[in-house]
């Protein structure tokens, strides 16, 4: 069962650590902006700047945001390079995988696990001066995967589990999600 506008948006809010001024909303947007069909529900921070891309959406927060300017937040469908139906796990955690290149050199991997309602995963890392949440969906009859990653500068990790509790309510409807 697809989560309300209101329950998604509200996992994300009751998150926010007291004091922050930080709020999300629901929107649905088409991630594919070459015309194709890739409809989602995504839960988004509130009055931050919207940039449409080829394959989706990148926000930003405003100028006089805690958050510094390497904050981010974006959410696309995605084929790494070959879209078509194929098994995603493999595709994604093999060797040369989207997720394995994410967690190379340099990056701690702070947590991966299983998402519910779908197939995919979560991961949370840590570089150098960033924490960055992904979160990704798959179906294997599905052409593409959805995407969620938050990228947030050091002194705003109390936000993590905001935008994690973001990234797992906003969901692809090109493929079943519960």
């Amino acid at each position: 069962m697809e989560p309300s506008e209101e329950s998604a948006a509200a996992a994300a809010n009751d998150a926010v650590p007291p004091g922050v001024d930080l709020e999300f909303e629901v929107f649905g947007a088409n991630l594919d902006e070459k015309g194709g069909d890739n409809p989602a529900s995504i839960v988004a921070p509130v009055d931050w700047r919207q940039d449409a891309s080829t394959f989706g959406f990148t926000f930003e927060p405003p100028a006089d945001s805690d958050l510094g300017p390497d904050s981010t937040y974006e959410v696309e469908n995605n084929c790494d390079g070959l879209c078509g139906p194929t098994d995603w796990e493999e595709r994604l955690t093999g060797p040369d995988g989207y997720l394995t290149r994410q967690a190379d050199d340099g990056v701690n991997v702070v947590e991966r696990r299983e998402t519910t309602g779908s197939a995919g995963a979560v991961l949370i890392t840590e570089e150098s001066d960033t924490t960055v949440v992904r979160v990704l969906r798959w179906d294997d009859s599905a052409p593409e995967f959805f995407t969620c990653e938050a990228t947030i500068e050091a002194g705003a990790e109390d936000l993590v589990p905001a935008f994690e509790a973001a990234c797992l309510a906003s969901r692809p409807e090109w493929f079943p999600v519960d």
